[in-house]
């Protein structure tokens, strides 16, 4: 054997002895779960954990310490994870209210469908056609929901809170141009919940009034993001961008003007406003989508809900998002998205917003929102829901 492959094999005979001590560690841990679950203690205790990480910093050779500091840091979050779940599993823990909330939601299957449904702009916007696919193509229902415009993203929460529509439809983001912080906002400071959302394909179009055609155009209106999308085509065919509060809205707008102007919106949109298409291929990238959130004032989960968003905020120390997010990885759960946002009123600190897959009726989920409810400053739960994909 080579002098490496003797190396190697201590290294495997130690990995060995590892693998036996954690796990006898763990078997432990149950143990001590057991003595708190009696005592109706937390499983989170901040002093025992600081006892055994003092007292590992006073063993340890000085060129390990930060290694070894941050090893038992994961040894310490992977035994509140195993106590969780252990807890969960034997059916004897005090589930949170606002996941108990959840897994009943899910179990009682309530079938909500809205009779009214709210969002930003006018008919023909692309948060329209994300309402119709989310409550009509998946559905499979008739045509008997109606429809509430709204001038700003916050006027469309406001009609929540206030019980004008059932749902509100929201952007949420957008594959080049990124999250829309505004909406993100809103979720924090209005109480809705997340029922459904939808990956719509977004297909700009350049629409005119009748007897318009694009060397007559002087003037494009649309909302800025549209813009920016279709930003190589403005600039080749030297239009003037005018930003308006929505694709819809800036239809209208060309319908109900005489000017040399067009608009950028949907081919619905076109035919709501009775416009021509102009040109159809616009777009700076062809493969744009976006995805629009379904909020309701009241927490609705369908049985086959396999998505999961929730925000939270933490304590403004060294590692504290790594570990927090690497309990995801211990319980084997996918994150698919996570989002910084300011606190305003908190000067350089930070809410997280996190997507996951997975179902509330899966224990390690539950054990995950639990945690989770214990181990960060503030939480809130948005919503599980279903996705679906329209690109």
């Amino acid at each position: 054997m080579s002098e490496i492959g003797k190396i190697r094999e201590k290294i495997d005979n130690i990995d060995n002895q590892i693998i036996d001590l954690y796990q006898r560690r763990l078997d432990l841990s149950a143990e001590i779960l057991v003595y708190k679950s009696k005592a109706d203690e937390s499983i989170v205790n901040v002093d025992r954990e600081n006892e055994i990480l003092s007292r590992v910093k006073s063993i340890v050779k000085k060129r390990f310490k930060s290694l070894i500091n941050n090893f038992y840091l994961s040894v310490l979050r992977q035994s509140r994870v195993y106590q969780y779940k252990l807890k969960l599993t034997h059916g004897n823990c005090d589930i949170p209210k606002i996941v108990k909330d959840a897994i009943d939601s899910s179990n009682n299957n309530f079938n909500f469908f809205p009779k009214k449904i709210g969002f930003c702009g006018e008919l023909g916007a692309y948060a329209h056609i994300a309402a119709k696919k989310m409550y009509l193509v998946d559905n499979g229902r008739e045509n008997n929901i109606s429809y509430k415009t709204y001038k700003s993203f916050e006027d469309v929460c406001i009609g929540l809170s206030n019980g004008q529509i059932d749902v509100a439809v929201l952007p949420i983001e957008n594959s080049t141009e990124g999250t829309v912080n505004e909406v993100y906002d809103l979720l924090i400071k209005y109480d809705g919940h997340i029922h459904h959302s939808a990956i719509l394909s977004i297909n700009h179009c350049l629409l005119v009034r009748k007897g318009f055609k694009l060397e007559d155009i002087e003037g494009v209106h649309s909302h800025p993001q549209a813009l920016a999308q279709c930003s190589k085509f403005i600039k080749k065919n030297k239009l003037t961008a005018v930003a308006e509060t929505n694709t819809a809205t800036a239809a209208k707008k060309v319908n109900e003007s005489e000017l040399p102007i067009a608009a950028i919106a949907s081919f619905e949109a076109a035919k709501i406003f009775n416009l021509e298409i102009a040109d159809r291929s616009i777009i700076n990238v062809k493969e744009n989508s976006t995805r629009f959130i379904a909020l309701t004032s009241k927490y609705y989960s369908d049985i086959d809900s396999n998505k999961c968003s929730l925000v939270f905020e933490l304590t403004n120390q060294a590692g504290s998002l790594s570990s927090i997010l690497s309990i995801f990885a211990d319980l084997d759960i996918s994150l698919s998205k996570v989002q910084s946002r300011p606190i305003p009123q908190d000067p350089f600190k930070y809410k997280f917003y996190v997507d996951f897959e997975g179902s509330i009726n899966d224990i390690s989920v539950q054990a995950l929102l639990s945690q989770l409810y214990e181990e960060t400053i503030s939480f809130k739960l948005l919503g599980f829901y279903r996705e679906t994909n329209h690109t």
